[in-house]
């Protein structure tokens, strides 16, 4: 059991384009994944709708904590610089859970507009090998591509079948989100020396990392942040071609 949650047996395969081939395998299942619950939720009440929804947003939670527990109890490799759920995505994944569980239209709000397309590039885009090259007989590779699938259902399905509806009346709520979580990843990374939020450096994905290079720390952080902020107005405009 010990070597399911350990992290290691990652490789590449074929090389397609930009992608190995083991990842485009995971993204697959993850679309197939994603078009069945999307399927289900259009034939289901409201009640079973939520319920659904509910399931998949407490899963999702406890996956990332899971993922804890195993850094700290099982393979006893715990980093606090890099093993808090304190990125954008773990984030989310918290937020999800609370707007659902509590029915907070603000907080699902915040989650519709940047947590869909945030995880999307962590999926496209991953850092990791557990992303990179996923290896089915490992935790941390069900665990990286069932989260970030979720990242990207669960705020559609809620506007999609909840009583809820995106609005930017809810725009200053989410600021006030977003500063908390802009706040919580600078203080962790003050004491940790980590990357939360990826604020403290860009994130080893070569585009980004080449835009530091080319602005200074400085002006990467306030294009970071003004991207978020752009992402959150697109994305209520683009809701009349959402379907919702």
């Amino acid at each position: 059991m010990k070597n399911f949650f350990e992290e290691k047996g990652f490789s590449p395969s074929k090389k397609i384009l930009i992608f190995d081939m083991k990842q485009l395998t995971a993204l697959l299942l993850c679309g197939a994944f994603s078009a069945v619950m999307i399927f289900i939720s259009s034939r289901l009440n409201d009640k079973d709708t939520y319920s659904l929804i509910l399931i998949l947003s407490s899963l999702n939670l406890f996956m990332i904590t899971l993922r804890i527990i195993n850094y700290k109890y099982i393979i006893k490799n715990f980093d606090p610089s890099s093993g808090l759920p304190l990125h954008f995505c773990s984030f989310n994944v918290i937020l999800c859970f609370i707007g659902v569980v509590f029915r907070l239209d603000a907080v699902l709000d915040f989650v519709f507009s940047v947590s869909p397309v945030m995880a999307l590039i962590a999926l496209v885009m991953p850092e990791g090998e557990a992303g990179r090259y996923p290896h089915f007989k490992c935790f941390r590779c069900y665990e990286y591509y069932f989260s970030h699938t979720c990242l990207i259902l669960v705020p559609f399905l809620a506007a999609k079948y909840l009583d809820f509806t995106p609005s930017l009346d809810y725009m200053l709520p989410c600021a006030f989100i977003f500063g908390i979580m802009l706040t919580v990843g600078a203080v962790a990374n003050y004491f940790t020396k980590g990357n939360y939020m990826y604020i403290s450096r860009a994130p080893h994905i070569s585009v980004v990392v080449a835009v530091e290079k080319a602005v200074g720390t400085v002006v990467y952080r306030a294009i970071l942040i003004g991207a978020i902020m752009l992402l959150y107005f697109v994305s209520h405009l683009l809701i009349p071609f959402m379907g919702i």
